[in-house]
């Protein structure tokens, strides 16, 4: 597993728990454990001092802002900064007298071993003018600083130079020394430039699905069949495409970013997942009096085929469904007694989508319900305004109708066609307000284990109760998928 990256710029605003505190103005760093120890903050403007504030309190750190989980009054009460504790370190190296910044530490860091230890290795400053070099040419300037959210120090940011063709980021272990000019590295010009490039996480996910669209990628496989995630520069791919090849071929190409750090594909190909559902369906033997044939699209199984025994059919869409991959499963298995149009529709509504009858608009789309049995949106669950019915008359305008706010369940079967979002129904609002009002008591909550179909995550989701025809509620397959 990949550690999450934290970030700090200098010069970044700082954020207490109820508001701005200044900016970062310099980072103190621990050079004997790439540990770094506090920030060096000027608390506002009108501020006439700087003070340490020790990473335990930095709770996040992203591209231009570090928040904190104390007050604004607590970073003023916080240990001041004097401009006679600086001190030359070894002769002409600038810094930061280490003993000094971990007083505002807790107690427990301080071991009698490690106060010896500082108070002879004092500690780097960083600060933004700080020049680097690469063998005693300049090289850039530091911008940031990459650490764990443990404090650790992973790399630092550099750029501002004709050398450099963009901002990189270069390992803590490149640094081979500090002095009264700058930093210095361990490294030739060439090894500087192959290095990974420092780019925002906005910006690297920007690039990825710029690659994927000129490359056809995006063309092939529909805007909605997948989506790009960068944090802290790893890429990570999610949803479906049609084969293996393809999938690797896009990891491939984004790695040739020079600002990806790693790549979590997590992409689904529909080859394999033909192959699996295939398989599962197989080891139950229901084709024993007919036939089934297996497609995928974009993770949504389709089934065709031929079988004597209606009960079969269902249990070939429920055995599909199980395989948690799957997207959804379209069942249109002929079988005696089974209409040819009693398949469901393969849709995917986003939430947060707005929501338009034919005549107005309703609200968005809060969550949707999950037919367990087949894994596709049995309804949508919408919270808006909609028309009172107890005040209105199907007569009345659409601007003359009196509404009311409501959370409705709205079935899929309602929605004409869904664009990106919007969520269009076939139904004019008066007819739409006619529906039952949303009670999460009718229905389940799936587990932790149970992996919700692509694009959606657990907390968006909810599963439908599914009835026998004697109106027996069939907990079996439910709890199987809850329990993943």
């Amino acid at each position: 597993m990949i550690e999450p990256r934290m970030e700090i710029k200098l010069g970044a605003k700082v954020s207490a728990t109820d508001g701005a505190s200044g900016r970062v103005q310099r980072v103190v760093v621990d050079p004997l454990e790439s540990q770094i120890i506090s920030l060096i903050v000027r608390p506002g403007l009108l501020a006439n001092h700087s003070v340490l504030v020790p990473i335990r309190h930095v709770t996040e750190a992203e591209d231009d802002e570090i928040h904190l989980n104390i007050s604004r009054a607590q970073v003023k009460e916080l240990q001041g900064v004097n401009p006679a504790q600086y001190h030359e370190l070894v002769e002409t190296r600038q810094g930061f007298i280490e003993r000094l910044a971990h007083q505002s530490q807790s107690s427990s860091v301080n071991s009698d071993s490690k106060t010896a230890a500082l108070q002879n290795n004092p500690v780097l400053m960083i600060q933004p003018d700080q020049r680097v070099y690469a063998q005693g040419r300049p090289a850039g300037e530091v911008s940031r600083l990459l650490f764990s959210p443990t404090g650790e120090v992973k790399a630092f940011v550099f750029g501002k130079s004709p050398l450099l063709k963009s901002a990189v980021i270069i390992p803590a272990e490149y640094v081979s020394g500090v002095d009264q000019m700058g930093v210095h590295l361990a490294l030739d010009v060439d090894e500087l430039n192959s290095l990974t490039e420092y780019a925002s996480d906005r910006a690297i996910a920007a690039r990825v699905e710029a690659v994927l669209w000129n490359e056809g990628f995006t063309r092939s496989s529909g805007t909605n069949a997948f989506k790009v995630e960068a944090l802290d520069g790893v890429v990570t791919l999610k949803g479906h495409v049609a084969t293996s090849m393809i999938k690797a071929r896009m990891e491939r190409s984004i790695r040739r970013i020079r600002s990806v750090v790693d790549v979590d594909n997590r992409l689904i190909a529909d080859d394999e997942l033909e192959i699996s559902v295939a398989q599962e369906i197989a080891r139950h033997h229901l084709t024993q009096q007919g036939s089934i044939f297996v497609g995928a699209s974009r993770g949504v199984i389709h089934l065709n085929g031929k079988l004597s025994d209606p009960e079969n059919r269902l249990a070939a869409e429920r055995y599909a469904a199980g395989v948690p991959q799957v997207r959804g499963v379209v069942n249109t298995i002929q079988a005696p007694g089974v209409s040819r149009q009693a398949a469901a529709r393969a849709i995917f509504p986003q939430v947060n989508d707005q929501v338009y009858a034919s005549d107005m608009y309703l609200g968005r789309v809060e969550h949707v319900v999950i037919n367990p049995e087949n894994r596709l949106v049995a309804e949508i669950v919408v919270r808006g305004e909609f028309p009172d019915l107890g005040r209105s008359q199907p007569e009345m305008k659409t601007y003359q109708l009196p509404l009311q706010k409501r959370l409705v369940s709205i079935p899929a079967g309602s929605i004409r066609h869904t664009a990106p979002g919007g969520v269009h129904l076939t139904e004019k609002a008066w007819n739409v307000a006619k529906y039952a009002d949303f009670h999460v008591s009718s229905y389940i909550t799936p587990g932790e284990g149970w992996q919700p179909p692509y694009p959606y995550q657990g907390s968006e989701v909810y599963l439908k109760h599914i009835q026998t025809g004697t109106g027996r509620r069939v907990m079996v397959t439910v709890a199987a998928m809850i329990e993943g």
